[in-house]
């Protein structure tokens, strides 16, 4: 299986072809769920694949879930990154045609409404129903020595496709909190590791 790095990071890459079959890359999102449990078209739009949306079909009857995690053969979309568990977060069908996001993991998972600034951390094991141009964010709490974030936007239907950010530059610091106004950037753990390297004065020679 392929995989897409994010440039710059060692740390982090996420699988281009999720599990056979249960994944495709599309621009087209013709179908949109009906009430006589007609399927649901959902598209997921990586930070890494930005121009490449991968779409499922959810359906009352067959399909009603889309893992996303580090575990291979446990995930739709597989994302290899240190803070992130092996069944992260679940994008699930709801009863009413609608769709939510559920918080799995042990680092936390966010998710920005379209037209908000803030990324809420979900709480774990508790369905957020979510609309078109949602954003997930994963993991939100980021470990010494990890990569910087992942990011997706949600594409439902026919829906127009939102591309997702840039993630170290959502408002959070490295626990997964919201940043207070004027903070720089957040540095991934690894960037924060080399920089204090850099800045760490030089060891004297011994006389």
């Amino acid at each position: 299986r392929p995989a897409v790095r994010r440039p710059g990071s060692r740390a982090s890459e996420v699988s281009a072809g999720a599990c056979a079959g249960r994944g495709q890359p599309s621009h087209a999102l013709g179908v949109q769920m009906t009430d006589s449990g007609e399927p649901l078209a959902v598209s997921i739009l990586l930070n890494t694949e930005r121009d490449t949306p991968r779409r499922f079909e959810l359906r009352p009857s067959d399909k009603k879930v889309i893992s996303c995690g580090r575990a291979d053969k446990r995930s739709d979309i597989v994302v290899k990154h240190e803070g992130i568990s092996n069944v992260h977060a679940e994008l699930r069908l709801l009863e009413d045609g609608g769709l939510s996001v559920v918080d799995l993991s042990s680092n936390g998972t966010g998710v920005r409404l379209p037209g908000a600034t803030a990324v809420e951390r979900l709480t774990k094991d508790v369905p957020r129903k979510i609309p078109h141009g949602a954003l997930v964010v994963l993991p939100l709490k980021l470990k010494k020595g990890a990569g910087p974030r992942y990011c997706f936007t949600v594409i439902l239907g026919d829906g127009e496709i939102v591309k997702p950010p840039d993630p170290e530059e959502l408002p959070l610091d490295a626990a997964g909190n919201p940043k207070e106004e004027g903070d720089g950037p957040v540095e991934s753990g690894k960037a924060a590791a080399e920089r204090s390297r850099s800045r760490s004065p030089p060891a004297a020679k011994a006389t």
